[in-house]
């Protein structure tokens, strides 16, 4: 029963870690985006 509860401790941290990821992936799209539309305007 013990590793079980490991691996579901290691899972949740993989699943923030992955959060974290998308986050930061989503605030580059973001930043890509504005820089387009600043593009754009020039």
């Amino acid at each position: 029963m013990y590793p079980i509860i490991l691996f579901q401790i290691s899972n949740f941290k993989f699943q923030i870690s992955n959060f974290k990821f998308q986050i930061s992936n989503f605030k580059f799209q973001i930043s890509s985006f504005k820089f387009q539309i600043s593009n754009f305007k020039f």
